[in-house]
């Protein structure tokens, strides 16, 4: 009886600590997309060409990025999938936003 309980108890807790683990890659991957957005939206308000084409360089992988520009400001939009769980179950859409106005001198 003991051995039985204790294989569905470890069995259950190999499961949660997987989904866990699943779970903390798909928010570390919407920090990551968040930081990016930032950055480039702050970048690009600043006028600032080169340190756009650096920040796009530390994108998370396999991400895209969609700026709009308007009188008001500057939106960088960061997508990307996470797939905590391998390439067989589907992944999770991550994405994030980041609107600055623009600096004094940088408008268009």
């Amino acid at each position: 009886m003991v051995t039985a309980e204790l294989a569905l108890g470890v069995g259950s807790l190999v499961i949660v600590v997987g989904l866990l683990v699943g779970v903390l890659s798909v928010i570390g991957l919407q920090l990551g997309c968040q930081s990016a957005a930032t950055e480039i939206a702050r970048q690009e308000a600043r006028g600032d060409a080169s340190a756009v084409r650096s920040a796009k360089t530390r994108l998370p992988r396999g991400s895209t990025v969609r700026i709009e520009k308007s009188r008001g400001g500057v939106s960088a939009e960061v997508r990307a999938t996470a797939r905590p769980w391998g390439n067989r179950l589907p992944g999770v859409s991550v994405t994030a936003n980041a609107t600055m106005v623009w600096e004094p001198g940088a408008a268009p």
